[in-house]
């Protein structure tokens, strides 16, 4: 990647941002969707083309838009929390909590 393609990613971050945390998007799938929007924004600097005569902020925003709004409509449906249950955020007993880091310790201690 050149210095280029990675000083037009860092200035277009808070569009993917935005673009992620729009009204379509729900609550419980933000941190998901800012993942693909950054993602998106990297293949965007990566395949633009200075020579087409368009702006990269009109090419990122629309290949980040169809990005999202893919991943939404494909997952969106597959698990939809109750209203309560969105509105509290994904809980994680501590018994599962401490079983989870205790094996995430195994795992680094293997490597």
């Amino acid at each position: 990647m050149t210095r280029e393609q990675e000083d037009l990613i860092h200035k277009h971050m808070a569009l993917a941002t935005k673009l992620a945390t729009q009204p379509y998007v729900p609550a419980y799938m933000r941190q998901d969707a800012q993942a693909v929007a950054y993602l998106s924004l990297v293949k965007a600097a990566n395949k633009f083309n200075v020579e087409r005569g368009i702006r990269f902020s009109t090419y990122a925003h629309t290949a980040i838009k169809r990005d999202v709004s893919e991943y939404v409509g494909r997952y969106r449906t597959a698990v939809t929390p109750s209203r309560r249950d969105a509105a509290r955020g994904v809980r994680i007993p501590t018994t599962n909590l401490d079983a989870l880091l205790a094996r995430e310790e195994g795992d680094d201690a293997a490597e």
